[in-house]
């Protein structure tokens, strides 16, 4: 993930500078729904997977919020 879009900021009440694309899945999605997130954000980015699903994490105020992510597959200059 190398992306988090400013509406990610509203919805879990956390700067976008505290939400660091690479490490949400292991500090902000519910322990519940994290392997269950991994497994689809891997299988979308490769494209076995339709690149959209929904998952819960944890906002600031410590509620839960459903998430729809949506995963775009791209070659980035790291290869």
């Amino acid at each position: 993930m190398t992306y988090v879009g400013p509406r990610a900021e509203t919805l879990l009440g956390y700067p976008l500078e505290r939400l660091v694309p690479g490490r949400l899945l292991d500090n902000r999605v519910h322990g519940e729904d994290r392997e269950y997130a991994r497994t689809q954000l891997a299988a979308a980015a490769a494209g076995e997977l339709p690149g959209e699903f929904e998952y819960r994490m944890m906002r600031r105020d410590g509620r839960v919020g459903w998430v729809r992510d949506i995963v775009a597959a791209g070659v980035t200059q790291d290869g």
